[in-house]
């Protein structure tokens, strides 16, 4: 018979079409060749509902809890009144609880992984091994979005960013293992206290599907991603008021192509303003095209947020990517001269007007990014050689749970 484990998302895992559901999607695929998988998880997006029957492919139980935006937003007040986080009282879903509780009553399981903090009270009280994969730390993220804000939203902001950090570090003494994105989010998540029994695993990149594709290169820049997303979008409004006019004084012929679903008003209205030069596309069915006939990605997001899956699609697709440095300081293991790194607008502007004509620059450091992806960042090596999943390959955890009480080791701290 069949081992079995339950796996707890904060967002259906499927289709792996942004950078939480892209990670979560892998992670569940790989455990579903070991073991019998009964996932929760919840649709903030009806739209998603109709991918739940595909995820029987990867899970023998689905259990897909639809997220009503109005009353997690008001349970998640309820709980930032009550000295909680908001963000836990957000998932805080009654019924949601109550399926967790039943399962793991019918169940014995392996373990219990659960995927973004904002689900960790779920596992709280199950009485088997429990893995929390935070991905980046979110409590940072408040944090820089206070930066970015003025009251009273700065002030909501700190609010949460303490109070999440609370949380979080809740979970890390709950659970038995912790896995973070990268050494840049560990350092995040020991700025208050130090934690223990924490692993590291970059984001991967399905490189057979993001490879390099034939196509007539445009005097094109693209930047993908989800913008209704407030990180997106503040990278955006920057570059679109900050380097964009610059760019244009010395030269009108280029064209920014800025690509994905939901975008705000804010970004819209730069298609409308500079008609024929930015084009907004909205969601389109495949990022790939856009990609491939851009000479260059730019990536202007400066509120660092772990390993960006749109740096890895456009290196993967041997498209040169310019990213903020804040970006690359994630990116541990890529060489800064194999990079395009800008600190502010004028040297933004200055890279994209130097590089955007320069073909051997562009083949140059597009094949040298293209195989730092193909070394650093396949699904399949991360999960063959990290140390956290080859514990839970090996029953380590569940034969020896002391393990949680080690201190951080070297072993632990691999890359992979």
């Amino acid at each position: 018979m069949a081992k079995k484990i339950l796996f707890i998302a904060h967002r259906i895992p499927y289709p792996p079409n942004k950078g939480d559901k892209i990670r979560s999607f892998h992670e569940l695929e790989f455990l579903s060749k070991h073991y019998e998988v009964h996932l929760v998880c919840f649709i903030d997006n009806p739209n998603d509902r109709v991918h739940v029957g595909k995820l029987r492919k990867y899970a023998q139980e689905v259990h897909a809890f639809r997220l009503y935006k109005l009353i997690a937003l008001a349970r998640g007040f309820f709980y930032l009144l009550t000295g909680r986080s908001l963000s836990e009282g957000y998932y805080a879903s009654p019924l949601a609880k109550r399926k967790v509780r039943k399962l793991s009553e019918r169940h014995k399981y392996s373990f219990v992984f659960c995927f973004s903090s904002q689900i960790g009270r779920f596992a709280f009280d199950i009485p088997f091994v429990k893995i929390m994969d935070f991905c980046d730390v979110d409590s940072d993220k408040f944090s820089q979005y206070a930066k970015h804000h003025a009251f009273p939203l700065s002030r909501l902001y700190r609010l949460e960013s303490r109070r999440l950090s609370a949380y979080e570090s809740q979970i890390n003494r709950a659970f038995d293992a912790s896995i973070l994105i990268n050494r840049q989010e560990l350092r995040l998540f020991n700025r208050r206290r130090h934690h223990d029994n924490i692993y590291i695993m970059p984001n991967g990149i399905d490189t057979e599907y993001f490879k390099p594709i034939d196509a007539v290169k445009e005097r094109a820049l693209v930047f993908t991603g989800d913008m209704g997303y407030y990180a997106n979008i503040n990278a955006m409004v920057w570059f679109c008021e900050e380097v964009w006019p610059l760019v244009l004084e010395q030269d009108a012929g280029i064209r920014l192509y800025i690509v994905g679903r939901n975008p705000a008003r804010e970004v819209r209205s730069y298609g409308e303003r500079y008609e024929g030069g930015i084009v907004v596309t909205g969601e389109v069915e495949d990022i790939r095209p856009y990609v491939a006939k851009a000479r260059l990605a730019v990536i202007p997001i400066r509120i660092a947020r772990g390993i960006q899956n749109k740096i890895l699609e456009a290196m993967a697709m041997g498209v040169p990517v310019m990213m903020h440095r804040t970006l690359f300081q994630s990116l541990g293991d890529l060489n800064e001269k194999d990079s395009l790194i800008f600190d502010d607008a004028h040297e933004c502007a200055d890279m994209i007007l130097s590089t955007i004509d320069n073909e051997t620059i562009q083949r140059g450091i597009g094949e040298r990014q293209r195989n730092y992806v193909l070394s650093h960042h396949h699904w399949d090596s991360h999960f063959r050689e990290s140390v956290v999943w080859q514990n839970l390959m090996n029953d380590s955890f569940q034969k020896d749970k002391t393990i949680s009480k080690k201190r951080i080791t070297s072993d632990k701290l691999r890359t992979h």
